[in-house]
């Protein structure tokens, strides 16, 4: 079974960025922890047992990043489960935690949680905005981002990405802002 896959996500050492990728993961009804199913990226195949050994590099080292900075800050990781995309890595009043972002019907939502997005990005909006606040910022890395990027943000965040369009501003610029319309 190939499953196409839209997801947007924010890496522990580059900017955000969204991709379409197909993938022959098979649902967990379908498979076990020592399933050798592949995912179709270039290289050697990537095995369960291989992911879950990297994701749990990952959720470490996402901590100890998390960990040296301030509450609220946050990360979209590879999931240490084998039925799960993602995790949402942040810096709690407790310290780093992680929760896991499940897709169902299509739809991004933390595990235990019925409030669903068609988007990740808008998953994270929601719970950066929320009365909680438990997400405040997005983690970086030591990167600074281009000015491009600082004023696209500038502009969602002032005007809402629904009064682009309405903007006195170029073609160019108004489809550089559509093609990251977040606030985030």
């Amino acid at each position: 079974m190939c499953v196409c896959v839209c997801v947007c996500v924010i890496s522990l050492h580059h900017h955000p960025q969204c991709w379409c990728f197909g993938t022959r993961w098979r649902p967990a009804s379908r498979r076990s922890a020592t399933d050798p199913s592949t995912t179709s990226s270039p290289g050697p195949p990537l095995t369960w047992s291989t992911a879950a050994s990297t994701s749990a590099r990952w959720t470490d080292e996402a901590h100890a990043l998390l960990s040296e900075q301030p509450q609220g800050t946050f990360l979209v990781r590879d999931s240490t489960r084998p039925d799960v995309f993602f995790t949402l890595s942040y810096h709690s009043t407790q310290g780093p935690t992680s929760v896991r972002i499940e897709l169902r019907d299509l739809r991004f939502g933390l595990a235990g949680s019925h409030k669903t997005f068609s988007c990740l990005f808008a998953l994270l909006e929601y719970y950066r905005d929320s009365p909680k606040r438990s997400l405040r910022r997005p983690y970086r890395g030591a990167a600074p981002q281009g000015l491009q990027q600082l004023g696209r943000l500038a502009v969602v965040r002032a005007f809402g990405r629904d009064a682009v369009d309405r903007l006195p501003v170029s073609v160019v610029v108004r489809d550089y802002i559509h093609k990251f319309p977040f606030r985030i």
